[in-house]
Protein backbone atom coordinates (compact mmCIF):
# COMPACT_ATOMS: atom_id res chain seq x y z
CA UNK A 1 0.00 0.00 0.00
CA UNK A 2 1.27 3.26 -1.14
CA UNK A 3 1.28 6.24 0.69
CA UNK A 4 -1.61 9.10 0.57
CA UNK A 5 -1.05 12.66 1.48
CA UNK A 6 -4.27 14.34 2.42
CA UNK A 7 -4.85 18.13 2.73
CA UNK A 8 -6.94 19.75 4.64
CA UNK A 9 -9.00 23.28 3.94
CA UNK A 10 -7.16 26.38 5.52
CA UNK A 11 -9.62 28.28 7.88
CA UNK A 12 -6.49 28.75 9.91
CA UNK A 13 -6.02 26.55 11.69
CA UNK A 14 -2.68 24.45 12.70
CA UNK A 15 -3.24 21.18 10.85
CA UNK A 16 -2.89 21.50 6.65
CA UNK A 17 -1.55 17.96 6.14
CA UNK A 18 -1.36 14.35 6.94
CA UNK A 19 0.55 11.49 5.03
CA UNK A 20 -1.22 8.40 5.39
CA UNK A 21 0.10 4.90 4.80
CA UNK A 22 -1.96 1.34 5.94
CA UNK A 23 -4.78 3.92 6.92
CA UNK A 24 -2.65 5.80 9.78
CA UNK A 25 -1.17 8.89 9.94
CA UNK A 26 2.27 8.64 10.15
CA UNK A 27 3.29 12.50 9.90
CA UNK A 28 1.56 16.04 9.76
CA UNK A 29 2.35 19.39 9.08
CA UNK A 30 2.30 20.19 12.93
CA UNK A 31 1.90 18.60 16.11
CA UNK A 32 2.50 15.21 15.52
CA UNK A 33 2.98 14.33 18.67
CA UNK A 34 -0.98 14.70 18.43
CA UNK A 35 -2.28 12.88 15.63
CA UNK A 36 0.71 10.20 14.67
CA UNK A 37 -1.31 7.15 14.73
CA UNK A 38 -4.75 8.40 14.01
CA UNK A 39 -6.68 5.78 12.25
CA UNK A 40 -8.88 6.71 9.29
CA UNK A 41 -12.30 4.86 9.21
CA UNK A 42 -12.92 5.56 5.84
CA UNK A 43 -10.81 6.23 2.24
CA UNK A 44 -10.71 10.47 1.90
CA UNK A 45 -13.30 12.16 -0.55
CA UNK A 46 -12.30 15.70 -1.83
CA UNK A 47 -15.07 17.99 0.02
CA UNK A 48 -15.91 15.78 2.91
CA UNK A 49 -14.54 15.34 6.61
CA UNK A 50 -12.78 12.35 7.68
CA UNK A 51 -13.96 10.05 10.44
CA UNK A 52 -10.96 8.87 12.70
CA UNK A 53 -10.53 7.15 15.75
CA UNK A 54 -7.44 8.90 17.54
CA UNK A 55 -4.31 6.70 19.31
CA UNK A 56 -6.06 6.37 22.77
CA UNK A 57 -9.68 5.26 20.65
CA UNK A 58 -11.83 7.91 20.90
CA UNK A 59 -13.58 8.45 17.39
CA UNK A 60 -14.37 11.71 16.45
CA UNK A 61 -14.99 13.41 12.91
CA UNK A 62 -12.33 15.88 11.90
CA UNK A 63 -13.15 19.60 11.79
CA UNK A 64 -12.17 20.28 8.68
CA UNK A 65 -12.96 19.38 4.88
CA UNK A 66 -10.65 17.67 2.37
CA UNK A 67 -9.07 19.38 -0.67
CA UNK A 68 -6.97 17.60 -2.69
CA UNK A 69 -5.37 13.99 -1.87
CA UNK A 70 -1.94 12.97 -3.60
CA UNK A 71 -1.08 9.36 -4.01
CA UNK A 72 2.63 7.98 -4.08
CA UNK A 73 2.13 4.13 -5.23
CA UNK A 74 4.35 1.63 -3.98
CA UNK A 75 6.87 0.57 -6.39
CA UNK A 76 7.87 -2.61 -7.79
CA UNK A 77 11.88 -3.32 -9.59
CA UNK A 78 12.06 -6.12 -12.18
CA UNK A 79 14.57 -8.61 -10.62
CA UNK A 80 15.80 -10.03 -14.31
CA UNK A 81 15.79 -6.60 -16.37
CA UNK A 82 16.17 -3.85 -13.34
CA UNK A 83 12.58 -2.19 -15.04
CA UNK A 84 10.59 0.38 -12.12
CA UNK A 85 6.88 0.38 -12.35
CA UNK A 86 3.59 1.27 -9.61
CA UNK A 87 2.87 -2.07 -8.35
CA UNK A 88 0.19 -4.03 -10.26
CA UNK A 89 -0.52 -6.09 -7.34
CA UNK A 90 -0.25 -9.60 -6.45
CA UNK A 91 0.74 -12.30 -8.94
CA UNK A 92 1.98 -10.03 -11.65
CA UNK A 93 5.39 -10.77 -13.59
CA UNK A 94 7.78 -7.93 -15.49
CA UNK A 95 5.83 -7.17 -18.95
CA UNK A 96 8.58 -4.96 -20.01
CA UNK A 97 9.81 -5.67 -24.11
CA UNK A 98 13.76 -6.11 -24.45
CA UNK A 99 13.53 -4.60 -27.54
CA UNK A 100 13.40 -8.35 -29.90
CA UNK A 101 9.49 -8.45 -29.20
CA UNK A 102 10.07 -10.31 -26.46
CA UNK A 103 8.56 -9.94 -22.95
CA UNK A 104 10.70 -10.23 -20.01
CA UNK A 105 8.16 -12.23 -17.51
CA UNK A 106 10.78 -11.51 -14.68
CA UNK A 107 9.91 -11.54 -10.79
CA UNK A 108 8.72 -7.96 -9.98
CA UNK A 109 10.21 -7.46 -6.51
CA UNK A 110 8.28 -4.95 -4.21
CA UNK A 111 10.35 -2.01 -3.12
CA UNK A 112 9.93 -0.80 0.28
CA UNK A 113 12.22 2.08 3.04
CA UNK A 114 12.48 2.45 6.48
CA UNK A 115 14.60 5.06 8.34
CA UNK A 116 16.05 3.01 11.47
CA UNK A 117 16.53 4.72 15.16
CA UNK A 118 20.06 6.10 14.17
CA UNK A 119 18.19 8.09 10.64
CA UNK A 120 20.05 4.93 8.61
CA UNK A 121 17.77 4.54 5.25
CA UNK A 122 17.47 0.91 4.32
CA UNK A 123 16.01 0.33 0.74
CA UNK A 124 14.61 -3.21 0.32
CA UNK A 125 13.84 -5.23 -2.78
CA UNK A 126 11.51 -8.03 -1.47
CA UNK A 127 9.57 -10.97 -2.73
CA UNK A 128 5.46 -10.68 -2.36
CA UNK A 129 5.97 -12.71 0.79
CA UNK A 130 8.53 -10.41 2.43
CA UNK A 131 6.74 -7.68 1.33
CA UNK A 132 3.78 -8.55 3.44
CA UNK A 133 5.49 -9.41 6.39
CA UNK A 134 7.08 -6.07 5.79
CA UNK A 135 3.99 -4.10 5.97
CA UNK A 136 1.99 -6.20 8.56
CA UNK A 137 4.98 -5.27 10.74
CA UNK A 138 4.85 -1.80 9.70
CA UNK A 139 1.20 -1.25 10.38
CA UNK A 140 1.64 -2.39 13.55
CA UNK A 141 4.18 -0.10 14.21
CA UNK A 142 2.15 3.33 13.00
CA UNK A 143 -0.36 1.90 14.82
CA UNK A 144 1.85 1.81 17.82
CA UNK A 145 2.22 -1.64 19.07
CA UNK A 146 4.01 -3.32 21.24
CA UNK A 147 7.71 -3.94 20.96
CA UNK A 148 7.11 -7.73 21.74
CA UNK A 149 4.26 -7.72 19.11
CA UNK A 150 5.62 -6.50 16.48
CA UNK A 151 8.88 -9.02 17.11
CA UNK A 152 6.65 -11.75 16.99
CA UNK A 153 6.55 -10.94 13.43
CA UNK A 154 9.45 -11.74 12.28
CA UNK A 155 10.66 -14.46 15.06
CA UNK A 156 10.04 -18.38 14.72
CA UNK A 157 7.86 -19.71 11.37
CA UNK A 158 8.88 -16.69 9.51
CA UNK A 159 8.88 -16.69 5.84
CA UNK A 160 12.79 -14.97 6.22
CA UNK A 161 13.92 -18.65 7.23
CA UNK A 162 12.45 -20.49 5.10
CA UNK A 163 15.90 -21.73 3.28
CA UNK A 164 17.93 -19.69 5.45
CA UNK A 165 20.24 -20.63 8.26
CA UNK A 166 19.55 -18.28 11.22
CA UNK A 167 22.72 -16.60 10.62
CA UNK A 168 21.96 -15.53 6.99
CA UNK A 169 18.55 -14.40 8.07
CA UNK A 170 20.44 -12.05 10.73
CA UNK A 171 22.01 -10.46 7.89
CA UNK A 172 19.00 -9.41 5.88
CA UNK A 173 18.11 -5.90 4.89
CA UNK A 174 14.38 -6.21 5.71
CA UNK A 175 15.29 -8.02 9.34
CA UNK A 176 17.13 -5.26 10.20
CA UNK A 177 14.31 -3.33 9.61
CA UNK A 178 11.88 -5.51 11.22
CA UNK A 179 13.87 -6.04 14.30
CA UNK A 180 14.42 -1.45 14.17
CA UNK A 181 10.73 -1.05 14.15
CA UNK A 182 10.65 -3.01 17.78
CA UNK A 183 14.08 -1.30 18.88
CA UNK A 184 12.00 2.39 18.19
CA UNK A 185 8.57 1.11 19.93
CA UNK A 186 11.09 -0.15 22.53
CA UNK A 187 12.48 2.78 23.16
CA UNK A 188 9.34 4.97 23.11
CA UNK A 189 7.71 2.93 25.58
CA UNK A 190 10.39 3.31 27.92
CA UNK A 191 12.12 -0.75 27.50
CA UNK A 192 15.26 0.22 25.81
CA UNK A 193 17.38 3.00 26.12
CA UNK A 194 19.96 4.12 23.89
CA UNK A 195 22.04 6.31 26.57
CA UNK A 196 25.75 4.47 27.17
CA UNK A 197 25.65 2.64 30.14
CA UNK A 198 21.67 2.35 30.61
CA UNK A 199 20.19 -0.76 30.30
CA UNK A 200 18.68 -2.38 28.56
CA UNK A 201 20.30 -1.12 25.52
CA UNK A 202 20.19 -1.39 22.13
CA UNK A 203 23.15 -3.81 22.21
CA UNK A 204 21.32 -6.36 23.99
CA UNK A 205 18.34 -5.89 22.34
CA UNK A 206 15.81 -8.89 22.72
CA UNK A 207 12.30 -9.04 21.97
CA UNK A 208 10.39 -10.53 24.88
CA UNK A 209 7.66 -12.92 23.63
CA UNK A 210 4.27 -11.63 24.01
CA UNK A 211 1.98 -12.95 26.51
CA UNK A 212 -1.09 -14.88 25.62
Amino acid sequence: MGRQTIHFEDNGQDLLRWTVKHGIVIESNLQGWVWDGTKIVKPPKVGRKLKVVFPKGESATLGYKVVRVDEEPDMVVCAECGAETADPGRGVRCEEDNGSGDVCRGELLKKREWTTHNKEALKLELTEAEAELFDRAEKMFFERRSMAEIGQVYLGDSVLYRGRTGAEVVKLPIYQALKDMAKQRGLDDGMLSDRPGTKPSLDSFKVPRAAH
